[in-house]
């Protein structure tokens, strides 16, 4: 089931875009990025810790499940793509090209 989405901020410098996901209680490994068509897509999926059917919840506000936003970004270097994940924080930097093209990549998550 797809959730509503997470808090990101897309940001343009002259030669790069920055976006920066907040993702807290979500591991890397359940993080997906991926780059199609000036398209960047990230999903996310965060996980329980216990079993669902085990415990009686007095309050439940925390969402579960996977979430996904997407962003549309121009002229991005297929070669210059970087990121990272510290402390709930995804933060993607995609240099931008001079001219424009089409692709479709994953990204890596350092």
């Amino acid at each position: 089931m797809m959730g509503l989405g997470f808090h990101a901020d897309a940001a343009e410098q002259d030669d790069r875009y920055i976006v920066e996901a907040e993702l807290p209680g979500v591991d890397k490994d359940d993080i997906d990025i991926d780059v199609t068509e000036h398209r960047l897509t990230i999903t996310a999926t965060k996980k329980t810790t216990c079993n669902l059917d085990e415990v009686k919840y007095h309050c439940k506000e925390r969402s579960l499940g996977t979430f996904e936003r997407t962003f549309n970004l121009r002229n991005i270097n297929l070669d210059r793509i970087s990121a990272g994940f510290h402390n709930g924080i995804l933060k993607v930097e995609l240099l931008k090209m001079e001219t424009d093209c089409n692709f479709h990549c994953k990204i890596e998550i350092e």
